[in-house]
């Protein structure tokens, strides 16, 4: 969405803004009216890294790997880095999955604010890498499924590769305090319990059966149908050059 976690006045003095989504629609005009500000053009986009992601996964003659795992933090209060230490990594990877945890870039400069013992974990256990690099998509498909914080990365590999994934019910990641004033639940709020799990941080230690119970569920039909009809509910199609151009300059 475009009033959480952006600034207040991030898209105020756009003329024309591509949206993923009638939410973003939605938002903007609702913040158009309240402020009163001259209408923008508002472009029917699509989300061109799900569309990276989904034509990935079609083409793909691969499958995921169910023991592979990868765990995306966001940066700063919010975040797994900052929130969680090591101990609900190692009772996964005690459990033989291969996890891989992936930093934010911009959490390496807050490194002493890092509670999870990586380097260690590192030395312990074989199954366990990290990085503060984003993987390319081809390497990201191959995980079974994702945990994280607020990170919009979880949104984009359920949507685009079409499976479940999992959240940590960390702090929102809120730039603008004011949001609630236009009275629209943002949609990284409401989609999280329709593309996956949302967990309680204190009921950490039963991670491992959440993992399990969605990993068994990932190569099923219906969750891909269920995917699907999330993605088209919420985000446009992608459209031809000459369609965008008519909105663009009409």
């Amino acid at each position: 969405s475009t009033h959480m976690c952006y600034n207040e006045n991030a898209f105020d003095n756009y003329e024309n803004i591509l949206c993923v989504g009638k939410h973003q629609i939605n938002e903007i005009r609702k913040r158009e009216e309240i402020k009163n500000l001259k209408k923008k053009n508002l472009i029917k986009y699509f989300h061109n890294r799900i569309f990276m992601m989904n034509e990935f996964c079609i083409k793909s003659n691969k499958n995921f790997q169910k023991n592979k795992i990868i765990i995306t933090s966001s940066w700063g209060i919010g975040s797994i880095a900052e929130n969680l230490d090591e101990n609900f990594l190692i009772l996964l990877l005690k459990n033989n999955y291969e996890i891989f945890l992936q930093f934010h870039h911009m959490q390496i400069n807050r490194k002493s604010k890092i509670k999870i013992d990586y380097l260690g974990l590192k030395k312990l256990f074989k199954n366990f890498t990290y990085s503060f690099n984003y993987l390319n998509i081809e390497d990201l498909y191959s995980h079974a499924t994702m945990i994280s914080d607020w990170s919009g990365a979880a949104t984009e590999f359920a949507l685009g590769f079409e499976r479940k994934v999992i959240f940590i019910d960390l702090p929102k990641k809120i730039r603008n305090k004011n949001y609630k004033k236009l009275g629209i639940e943002p949609l990284e709020v409401a989609i999280r319990s329709e593309i996956g799990y949302v967990i309680n941080p204190l009921n950490i230690k039963n991670l491992d059966n959440y993992v399990k119970s969605i990993i068994d569920k990932q190569h099923l039909s219906a969750t891909k149908k269920e995917m699907i009809s999330i993605r088209k509910k919420y985000l446009f199609e992608k459209q031809n050059n000459e369609y965008l151009l008519k909105q663009l300059y009409n």
